[in-house]
């Protein structure tokens, strides 16, 4: 738009054209622009000739009827002028509104309110334009976005924004963010938290404000970041916006990818501490014996060497299932009763007894399934004591290793699955390994009080011999 507003009329009667240019020539900062066709067809060639098109009676049509301008304002492309209807009803005027010109005036107004209209309608129209080609651009984002006006009303939602949320736009901006709780994308917290970040940014306390939020919709759940950001009109009476603009983005693959980065750096940091102490233990005791061995070359140190190694070899065991533990082995059916016996057998089990009541047979990783019997039986002798009777049992939903020990307190149960952690001063990698197995193949695992007086590790959701863990039911604990 030129400094001085480039205006045209197109009416055949004498006044509007002459009033017009009158008003026009008062000041420097409108332009009359003649044109030798006075009808609606000559609309579209003025094109970008001009900034504001004025129409009178012949081109409005009967003053009861707005049909003539919508299809005239429908047909209107972008580079088209703003349209002012000269009328000098004030119902018709806003029947004109309503059918959408962009400004409507008599031609009895004032020079200065003519002025004022036609500058305020260029504008308005060119805030139109703007906000058409600003909503193409907003539709085709990868991001969701929405408005929020000053009131807090949603007023709009994009195409992605509907996407991201599982609904429908219009549905959202009618009814967000009530639907969020009563369909279940947002729990009360995380809405409460969202309103509040928006409240601050609504109320200018906060020009922008950040939000995560986990979205449960129907394709899933979802992480979503929202950036907030306060917007003020510089002319309200354009019709700008005001109030907050919101983008979301998801941003799960991102949490996720953190998450796993997380886990990774534990899992790091769990070897470091396994490799400068609890594997230098075994080592210090082999380069012990051997440095015996060599000097007297008896059996015993030999023997000692060898149980020195073993431990060593099955510790490195022990923290590949560990730093594995997202990995899906290959699975095949596994004799419950058989894995449990050849487990025992590696177990250091002083005067215990095993004792198995159970036929079952599994759906499992051979090698992680012994590894987790080894590690429950070996805490089992360790906490229950060296005399200590350990009974493999079938339950429904899997099996379960008791014993009659001195049981396990309630209150550290759970903390016992954590790696590092050890009621006996030992590696802490045993239950570790437990909870990890079960987590690879999707079971459940617990601590509870035994039937025989001790502690009872539950393995639950186990898939029996390729039936599922809940069809399963045979041989269930007492």
């Amino acid at each position: 738009m030129t400094d001085a507003l480039r205006v045209a009329v197109l009416d055949a009667s004498a006044g509007a054209t002459e009033r017009v240019s009158a008003v026009a020539a008062e000041t420097e900062t409108l332009s009359f622009v003649p044109t030798s066709d006075a009808s609606g067809d000559a609309f579209d060639a003025l094109g970008s000739r001009v900034d504001v098109c004025c129409i009178g009676a012949d081109v409005l049509g009967s003053t009861a009827d707005a049909t003539p301008v919508e299809e005239l304002l429908a047909a209107r492309g972008k580079t088209a002028p703003a349209v002012v209807a000269l009328v000098a009803d004030a119902d018709v005027r806003a029947t004109m509104l309503d059918a959408g010109v962009d400004e409507a005036v008599s031609p009895d107004a004032s020079a200065r309110s003519f002025r004022s209209r036609l500058r305020r309608a260029a504008r308005h129209r060119q805030v139109t334009c703007e906000r058409s080609l600003y909503g193409a651009v907003v539709e085709t984002m990868d991001d969701g976005a929405h408005l929020v006006a000053p009131d807090g009303e949603r007023v709009f939602f994009n195409r992605r924004a509907a996407e991201v949320h599982g609904l429908p736009a219009d549905e959202l901006a009618e009814r967000a963010p009530e639907v969020f709780r009563e369909r279940g994308i947002m729990d009360d917290e995380t809405l409460a938290a969202y309103e509040e970040s928006m409240h601050a940014v609504l109320s200018g306390e906060r020009d922008r404000a950040f939000v995560d939020v986990e979205l449960e919709t129907p394709a899933g759940s979802t992480v979503a970041e929202t950036r907030l950001t306060r917007v003020e009109a510089s002319d309200p009476a354009t019709g700008e916006f005001e109030g907050v603009v919101g983008v979301t983005r998801d941003v799960t693959a991102r949490v996720t990818s953190e998450r796993e980065l997380e886990r990774t750096n534990e899992r790091l940091g769990q070897l470091a501490r396994f490799f400068s102490h609890d594997l230098r233990n075994p080592l210090n005791v082999a380069s012990g014996y051997a440095e015996l061995a060599r000097r007297e070359g008896t059996d015993e140190q030999f023997d000692r060497l060898q149980t020195a190694l073993d431990r060593m070899d099955g510790l490195v065991g022990d923290l590949l299932v560990l730093l594995d533990e997202d990995e899906r082995t290959v699975r095949e059916s596994v004799h419950l009763p058989t894995a449990a016996r050849h487990a025992w057998e590696t177990v250091e089990t002083a005067d215990a007894t095993l004792v198995v009541e159970s036929d079952k047979s599994l759906h499992a990783s051979p090698s992680n399934l012994r590894r987790l019997l080894e590690n429950a039986f070996g805490n089992a002798v360790t906490h229950g004591g060296s005399d200590v009777t350990v009974t493999v049992r079938d339950t429904a939903d899997g099996f379960v290793v008791d014993d009659d020990g001195h049981g396990i307190p309630a209150e550290i149960r759970e903390t016992l699955f954590e790696t590092g952690v050890s009621g006996d001063g030992g590696t802490g990698l045993g239950l570790a390994i437990v909870a990890t197995v079960a987590e690879q193949h999707d079971w459940t695992v617990a601590f509870e009080d035994s039937i025989d007086g001790g502690a009872r590790l539950r393995v639950g959701d186990v898939d029996v011999d390729g039936v599922d863990a809940s069809q399963a039911a045979s041989n269930k604990a007492r």
